[in-house]
């Protein structure tokens, strides 16, 4: 277990997200366990690459909010809590809005690293899953169910979910799932024709 304040953490990893454009300001949103049914997340409103550890909130599973300086949670709220309920072993969520696998992963149904540290992070090729409205139990579900067996997720047309036992692995495997995404982009607009045998099946 970090010694590090989650809410400090969450900060400086949306700060990064959002730098590194996989979050945007109002897009987005990161979460770190608190214990078996309680969780600190994103606000919304804030900017989220200016976010300061007392915007964090700390609420549960069920929806209540535990602590808050006056803060709303995160609309996704929902899809935290789904995944959190199913998956034991995962300390801390990333949903990102990165639109290179964003875009990818909705045209091609799936999505292949073409690097080895993509292949470690990812654990191989990652499956998109239908649309649902966002901020919906319809979503939170169908996300939770998809990571029942997975560490990344992405969900048509609105970006992706990584997980991890650390905070900073949940977010480096959604970076090494955008840069997967942008290497792909890269070898399809080659000139070499059988830029295929280069991916890892």
């Amino acid at each position: 277990m970090s010694l590090v304040d989650p809410r400090e953490e969450i900060a400086r990893v949306s700060k990064l997200l959002y730098l590194r454009r996989l979050i945007t300001a109002a897009g987005g949103n990161v979460s770190v366990r608190a214990s078996e049914d309680t969780f600190w997340i994103t606000p919304s409103g804030p900017h989220k690459g200016v976010l300061s550890p007392s915007d964090i909130v700390l609420m549960s599973t069920s929806g209540e909010v535990i602590e808050s300086t006056g803060r709303r949670p995160s609309s996704e709220w929902r899809m935290h809590a789904a995944v959190y309920k199913v998956r034991g072993d995962v300390r801390a969520i990333v949903h990102i809005h990165g639109p290179t696998s964003t875009t990818l992963g909705t045209l091609s149904g799936v999505l292949r690293p073409l690097s080895e540290e993509g292949l470690i992070y990812l654990g191989g090729a990652v499956r998109c899953i239908p649309w649902r409205r966002a901020g919906t139990w319809e979503l939170a579900e169908a996300v939770a169910d998809a990571l029942r067996g997975a560490d990344v997720v992405i969900i048509e047309r609105h970006g992706s979910v990584a997980l991890g036992p650390t905070l900073n692995i949940a977010a480096a495997r959604a970076e090494a799932l955008e840069e997967a995404a942008e290497l792909y982009a890269w070898a399809v607009g080659s000139p070499r024709r059988d830029w295929r045998s280069v991916l890892w099946l």
